[in-house]
């Protein structure tokens, strides 16, 4: 006897998955929906493992939010290393503008003519990751949401309370475990009855750091064994209390504090999905030519899969990131057809144009 598929509930700002029928919602970022296999899961936890500066995780972890906002999306956001109420007010506020401008430079105009005699017949390079059909806004990070926005919006700001101090553990892990328990019986469960249901945006910003570990009833050096014990715990028991419900967790960790790579194996095993930012900005990479088009490497150390034993793999894995005033965008990564003209090539070119001479020559057509 087939049993009917139970269809998801309408909820504004999501859509059913094709490969699934998981719900879904939007990152606040299309790129990187593509990239997962459309958004993320309800139900789910998705982990970003921050850059060395936390620049443009910060950047991933305010588009989740102003999306959630423009979807009307309850919000619950905690955090130790910022205060709330200043972090909602750097939100960005979404713009109309589905695309730059696409009028170029001149010094790249020029650049492109030195090349294309080379490379006219070559298939170009198709870098934009994008599915056709757009789930998710853009926002313009330079113009922060209206106030008057911010103050209408159902939010959740979790404010530490410290706990009995001979209670074991963590406590402002323990602290906020209850707190998104609350939350969840708060209509958010899907054996809650009733038919206006919304979803429960969870955002969590530098979980781990040490900012959460000084909340330790120990001196946390004392132990090595015990570095990330009390985060893997909160997740184990966060990940449980999100199956059954309408909500979405999104998180980052500053993972260079985790020494033990084995730390990290373990927080990956215990979330939906992880992305991996390795950022440009203060190492040699800077500067390189052959990576100037790009602020960073993208990683997937983990593809999001729920209710599946084959998650959606995306057409390439080689992923670099690039943030722009008004996108944040993930493309594959190529290298450009030629740099620019060196005293090296100079040479080779010469030798290769005329015999026996060092000087270069015009080839004539």
């Amino acid at each position: 006897m087939n049993v009917p598929r139970k269809s998801n509930p309408k909820i504004p700002g999501t859509k059913t998955s094709l490969q699934n029928s998981q719900l879904l919602v939007s990152s606040g970022i299309p790129s990187l929906d593509h990239v997962i296999g459309g958004g993320i899961s309800v139900g789910s936890v998705f982990l970003i493992e921050e850059d060395d500066f936390a620049k443009y995780s910060n950047v991933m972890f305010k588009y989740y939010l102003s999306e959630g906002i423009v979807c009307n999306h309850k919000l619950l956001l905690a955090t130790l290393d910022n205060d709330p109420e200043k972090l909602l007010c750097e939100l960005p506020s979404p713009t109309n503008m589905e695309t730059e401008t696409t009028s170029k430079p001149d010094n790249e105009m020029e650049h492109d003519m030195k090349i294309a005699w080379r490379y006219n017949d070559l298939t170009p390079v198709q870098s934009t990751l994008s599915s056709g059909l757009q789930f998710g806004h853009y926002f313009d990070i330079s113009k922060p949401l209206d106030k008057d926005v911010l103050k209408s919006i159902d939010k959740s700001l979790w404010k530490y309370k410290s706990l009995d101090s001979n209670c074991p553990g963590n406590s402002a892990y323990k602290n906020l475990i209850n707190y998104i328990k609350n939350q969840i019986e708060d209509g958010f469960k899907k054996t809650d009855k009733g038919e206006n249901k919304n979803i429960l945006r969870i955002g969590i910003q530098s979980l781990g750091s040490p900012a959460w570990q000084s909340h330790e009833n120990h001196n946390f050096n004392d132990n090595k064994e015990d570095e990330g014990k009390h985060l893997i715990q909160f997740l184990y028991c966060l990940r449980s209390l999100l199956r059954s419900t309408y909500c979405v967790v999104f998180l980052t960790i500053p993972t260079l504090i985790f020494q033990n790579s084995d730390v990290m194996a373990r927080i990956r095993h215990l979330v939906d999905g992880s992305v991996r930012l390795d950022a440009f900005a203060g190492t040699d990479r800077e500067s390189n030519a052959v990576l100037r088009d790009y602020h960073g490497l993208f990683y997937m150390p983990k593809l999001l899969s729920m209710n599946t034993l084959a998650p959606y793999i995306p057409p390439t894995l080689d992923l670099a990131f690039k943030l722009r005033r008004r996108k944040f965008l993930i493309e594959k990564l190529h290298l450009p057809p030629e740099l620019q003209e060196s005293s090296e090539r100079e040479q080779d070119d010469g030798s290769l144009l005329s015999c026996g001479s060092s000087k270069r020559r015009n080839l004539e057509f």
